[in-house]
């Protein structure tokens, strides 16, 4: 699957991924080198997902989409 493909993939399978009250105020908006760039409405989903989340969300992304594809998740205030 090529990048752009499996970033669409991604952006499909985010509620399930990180769950529907997560996916509600947080999406990914970009990737570039390993780096997944996600859009939060609030600083405390920032800290809720790069924190506390960040490790099972990397894992649940490489089970699906392949190992080192997304290596760090940076989280950026918007909306």
């Amino acid at each position: 699957m090529q990048d752009s493909a499996r970033q669409a993939a991604l952006a499909d399978a985010w509620p399930e991924l990180v769950g529907a009250t997560t996916a509600q105020h947080a999406r990914p908006v970009a990737l570039h080198h390993g780096v997944l760039a996600v859009e939060v409405d609030h600083p405390a989903w920032s800290a809720e997902l790069e924190r506390f989340h960040r490790r099972a969300l990397l894992e649940r992304i490489a089970a699906r989409f392949g190992e080192g594809w997304v290596r760090e998740i940076r989280c950026r205030v918007g909306r």
